[in-house]
């Protein structure tokens, strides 16, 4: 699989686009939903899990001392409230996409769904645990809501893989004739 080296200025781009994808969203019947989870998992997927993982962990420091998730806080009162699981899950999903991509990208829409129910799974388990909610309430609140969303980041995900690998695969062959 192709992997692209993290210069200095990828990390720049990298973080940008993440800051951009969670600052850009839309708010449906109370949800807010934003392009954060995808653009961690295309990082992870090109760049590599380990350093997908080291950038979502430098996103989560930057979110101590900078308004870089969605909305205006930052630091504890972001750290302490309801979306805090999904972002402590952001490590860990950039680890997954990156261990378990295909070459098929229908094979790499399954895995980024999954991927994106482990961010929920571990969101609902923050507000069922720490913001005390009832597990049907952690699920019916914290998780449904945002499956259907999942599903076409997932797609989204897949499609823009496939055509990475691709765009790769056509610069290889392109380089040898």
């Amino acid at each position: 699989m192709a992997t692209i080296r993290f210069s200095f200025t990828t990390i720049i781009v990298s973080l940008a686009l993440l800051i951009l994808a969670s600052k850009v969203g839309f708010d449906w019947r109370g949800d807010t939903y934003t392009l954060q989870t995808m653009v961690i998992i295309l990082i992870a997927t090109i760049g590599g899990a380990y350093r997908g993982m080291f950038l979502a962990l430098f996103y989560l420091w930057l979110g101590n001392y900078f308004p870089v998730f969605n909305g205006a806080a930052y630091g504890d009162v972001v750290y302490n409230g309801n979306t805090a699981g999904y972002l402590f899950a952001f490590p860990f999903a950039a680890l997954l996409a990156g261990h378990f991509k295909q070459a098929e990208w229908y094979i790499n829409v399954l895995v980024f769904f999954i991927v994106h129910l482990f961010i929920l799974t571990l969101g609902g388990l923050w507000l069922w645990q720490y913001q005390h909610l009832d597990l049907m309430d952690a699920w019916k609140f914290g998780m449904q809501p945002y499956l259907w969303f999942a599903g076409v980041k997932s797609l989204l995900c897949g499609l823009i893989y496939y055509a990475y690998l691709n765009y790769e695969k056509k610069k290889i062959q392109g380089s040898f004739t």
